[in-house]
């Protein structure tokens, strides 16, 4: 099992000089023979014991000297503590699986042509690529499949499975990032690296589901050198479905879907009085005689008069066509000719598009229907009747675009105060959910979401926002029959049930720091336990006299593969 300790000491080491005086073994041999030539009545050692006594000098002397030079290593190894929380996870990798076995079928592949434009579909979204999008290093042609890699997570699990980190460090404050969803992605073409090119980007769309209103989510870029995310900046879009199962009889519900009712009938008739609707007709421009269409000739002050039905009046044909000459359009289809030779009592006479009428003759016997546009044959006539035109189509569009602008400005004014007052009412159903059982909130608040951004590089990319009102650190014990020791360096993962994050502690003299509440209610929050042997270790949370503590079972391996571990963890 490796350690890395980064400690310091300040002690001074031994001098040479201090080390020496240990050392000098002749020194200690002629003192000893000096003593056994002395005549002073003193025993004399004899030989062979005075060679043990040289043995256990020796044997004294080196002990001395291998204390003075292990003391700081024994130092480090008995009286040093284990790294804290802090410390332990910045000697770790940044991106920290806890099972490396498991991680590589979270990531999918799909092959693609590098010179054709097209969308490469995602697990749940697609990537949009232009023909000229991706190159390889110093702008060389590709010239062979490409094969984009990539890992999309929404899941707890998967968060927990792939070891991504979820903290988030904003100008020294500790914050944390609710996921809604996490792409990490690049390219290969034969094993080398495919980039995207300078100047071009890849658009990217993401599905997944949120329990949340779909506001403040941000694109975050994980910087694998600096550790930390990095703030890409605002979405390019997103599309938030309404939470779907709201339960009917919820009087917060209720007002909603009355509110929502009455502002779309306020809008609906808001446009069907736009002024634009009781607006005279746009004015038709004069016509010269085309071809060889045959033309008819009707003087409606003289000749006949105009039936019920008609859309206009005599005084407007004296505006329309003054000299009373009709040309006949092939719209007419096929004519008996020998109606012309019938005397009619009446016409009736009805504006169509593009300057043209229903021109219906009438007697008693029959009716026949011609579709007909004025025409003028002398030139004065048509200069006169060309600035006429010009003058009351100028008018008519300046009607036009002040009611359209009146019209807008109201219905925008509705729209408005719709989304206000659906938001406020939107709160209070959230607020009523809340109240409930946190699993009938969540299946309550779920909706489908999708999110749009552009990328210029590969990378891991999420889309996310902080978490308000973060619970401070608190110290949590683990109960359990047998003793964590610090030295397996048991992490702990927590999520908390009501974002989409995963919090990370570690096990130290049988207690870890969590960003958990005891007064909460933590009945969703699921805690797991991962030792350095790469077990799992079944984990219970308790709140006992307001304190949280985790009650600890037995351990086991963790499963083989994703999927098992992914089922492993939601039942546990």
């Amino acid at each position: 099992m490796e350690e890395q300790y980064d400690i310091r000491f300040n002690r001074a080491e031994p001098s040479s000089q201090q080390i020496a005086a240990h050392q000098d073994f002749d020194a200690l041999l002629a003192a000893f023979e000096s003593e056994d030539e002395q005549d002073n009545g003193a025993v004399v050692v004899p030989m062979a014991t005075r060679g043990r006594n040289f043995r256990w000098l020796y044997a004294a002397a080196a002990a001395v000297a291998f204390l003075i030079f292990s003391y700081p290593i024994f130092k480090n190894s008995l009286f040093s503590p284990a790294p804290n929380q802090e410390e332990f996870f910045a000697t770790r990798p940044f991106v920290d699986p806890p099972a490396t076995a498991n991680v590589p079928d979270l990531v999918a592949e799909v092959i693609v042509d590098p010179e054709q434009a097209q969308n490469v579909a995602l697990e749940d979204g697609q990537l949009v690529l232009s023909s000229s999008a991706l190159f390889r290093d110093r702008g060389k042609s590709i010239g062979k499949p490409v094969q984009v890699h990539y890992r999309q997570l929404d899941e707890i699990a998967d968060y927990f499975l792939s070891g991504l980190p979820l903290s988030y460090d904003e100008n020294g404050q500790k914050e944390q990032l609710d996921a809604a969803v996490v792409l990490d992605v690049y390219a290969t073409a034969a094993g080398e690296p495919v980039k995207i090119a300078e100047g071009e980007s890849v658009a990217v769309e993401l599905n997944t589901t949120i329990n949340n209103d779909g506001s403040d989510y941000r694109l975050y870029q994980l910087d694998t050198v600096t550790r930390r995310w990095i703030d890409a900046g605002p979405l390019s879009g997103s599309n938030i479905a309404q939470a779907e199962e709201w339960p009917a009889d919820l009087p917060a519900v209720q007002a909603y879907r009355q509110a929502e009712a009455d502002f779309n009938r306020q809008i609906a008739a808001a446009e069907q009085a736009r002024p634009s609707n009781n607006l005279p007709q746009r004015p038709t421009p004069p016509q010269r005689e085309i071809g060889n269409n045959p033309t008819l000739e009707l003087d409606f002050l003289k000749q006949v008069a105009l039936a019920s039905g008609s859309n206009v009046s005599a005084g407007d044909l004296e505006d329309i066509n003054d000299d009373g000459i009709w040309e006949l359009l092939p719209e007419t289809g096929n004519v008996d000719l020998r109606a012309f030779n019938v005397e009619w009592e009446s016409v009736r006479l009805i504006s169509m598009p593009s300057g043209k009428y229903e021109l219906t003759l009438i007697n008693p016997q029959r009716q026949e229907r011609l579709i007909v546009r004025p025409i003028l044959l002398d030139d004065g006539n048509f200069q006169e009747a060309q600035r006429r035109f010009e003058a009351e189509l100028a008018a008519y569009e300046t009607a036009v675009a002040e009611a359209s602008q009146s019209t807008t400005s109201e219905v925008d004014d509705i729209r408005s105060a719709r989304d206000e007052q659906l938001q406020v009412l939107e709160a209070e159903i959230m607020a009523s959910i809340e109240a409930m059982p946190i699993e009938e909130q969540q299946r309550l608040s779920n909706r489908r979401a999708n999110f749009r951004f552009a990328i210029s590089s590969w990378g891991i990319y999420a889309v996310a926002k902080k978490i308000r009102d973060l619970p401070s650190l608190t110290s949590v014990e683990l109960s359990s029959d047998k003793t964590i020791e610090d030295d397996d360096n048991a992490r702990v993962y927590l999520t908390d049930g009501k974002h989409k994050t995963l919090y990370r502690g570690l096990v130290r003299k049988q207690s870890t720091q969590l960003p958990i509440r005891a007064g909460d209610d933590n009945s969703s929050a699921r805690v797991w336990l991962v030792n350095d042997q790469g077990q799992l270790i079944r984990t219970q949370a308790e709140t006992k006299e307001d304190k949280i503590k985790l009650r600890t079972g037995a351990s086991e391996p963790l499963p083989s593969s994703a999927t098992l571990l992914r089922q492993r963890l939601v039942l546990e």
